[in-house]
């Protein structure tokens, strides 16, 4: 058998395993989701009680705003002038003028001549409304800033409730599973047939440090950090955050190998028989025992069947003479 064909062999075995443990990725990954989660609600909550204070002082400012305009003429050039002037004029001849948003210093004429440093109870009144429209406007972007930054919360906060509600789901199905509430599935490989003893293949397969001499054709962007003994493996598979441990934990000498897997969300079990009905026909069989959710089932149960008649067929090709 070639290293190739060697390679396929042991991945198809190892694969068959990890097929069930597709159910559920790492809970620190939905921890994290939380907990931003969690972030941004009170970010949202924040800014909407930012809102509400920033139009509370509005509406209290509108009627001041109201009641001072009322004793002002607005005055405004559409040809050239962006802003236009609330314009009133004392009984001296003084006249004062007030930009709209109220951001630039009153302007005080007297007989068409700029005066500074004028006092009195217009001066007072426009300074005075030149401060409340400045506010005003001033409130006015704070209102649109944190309008725009409550829309980015609630989608941020909509897309993670939607993502927590899925991955509440799945921790659902893990209770039943830890619980015992839900019953295991049995899927069984077809019967294949190896040319040779079921002493042969036993010593082959009962021994998991035989995977040492294959461990460098095995696809390491796939499987990593491989530690092997004699009962069981350790590695760490792409997509999974922790390392799953397949360990025999049964065994009847040329007739069964049971394994189990550990750091999968769910139990699973796995066995290889074999029945001799001559020292060079021995038949195998493989079966999986797991708790599959019936949401996965539709989307792995004929991946499932096909890998586990592949690796049938594989195991029965395999050339134990060599190796045993």
């Amino acid at each position: 058998m070639t290293p190739n064909r060697v390679k396929i062999v042991l991945i198809g075995i190892v694969s068959v395993l990890l097929l069930v443990s597709c159910g559920k990725r790492e809970s620190k990954l939905e921890q994290y989701q939380a907990q931003k989660h969690e972030r941004d609600s009170i970010g949202l909550a924040n800014q909407e009680q930012s809102l509400r204070f920033y139009q509370s002082q509005l509406d209290s400012l509108l009627p001041i705003a109201d009641s001072l305009i009322a004793q002002f003429r607005y005055e405004k050039n559409e040809k050239y002038q962006d802003h236009g002037y609330y314009v009133q004029t004392d009984r001296d001849g003084l006249r004062v003028l007030v930009r709209d948003d109220g951001q630039e210093p009153i302007l005080m004429y007297r007989n068409g001549q700029r005066v500074e440093e004028q006092s009195g109870e217009t001066v007072e009144r426009a300074e005075h409304l030149a401060v409340v429209m400045r506010d005003i406007k001033e409130l006015e972007k704070r209102i649109v800033r944190t309008s725009f930054e409550i829309q980015k919360y609630k989608k941020k906060t909509a897309k993670r409730v939607k993502h927590l509600y899925i991955s509440n789901i799945c921790s659902n199905f893990a209770a039943k599973f830890n619980s015992g509430t839900m019953s295991l599935t049995k899927y069984e490989s077809k019967i294949t047939s190896a040319t040779c003893s079921a002493q042969q293949i036993y010593r082959v397969l009962s021994n998991m440090q035989n995977l040492d001499r294959v461990k460098d054709l095995i696809p390491k962007d796939k499987i990593q950090e491989m530690e092997i003994e004699p009962d069981r493996v350790r590695m760490k598979v792409d997509g999974l955050a922790q390392k799953i441990t397949i360990a025999i934990v049964d065994r009847i000498e040329n007739d069964t190998i049971k394994f189990g897997a550990e750091g999968i969300p769910m139990e699973a079990n796995f066995w290889i028989q074999l029945k001799e009905l001559s020292p060079v026909d021995t038949r195998i069989k493989l079966t999986v025992k797991a708790d599959i959710p019936f949401m996965f089932k539709v989307m792995i149960e004929k991946k499932l069947q096909t890998g586990l008649d592949q690796a049938a067929d594989m195991l029965a090709r395999f050339p134990y003479a060599q190796w045993a």
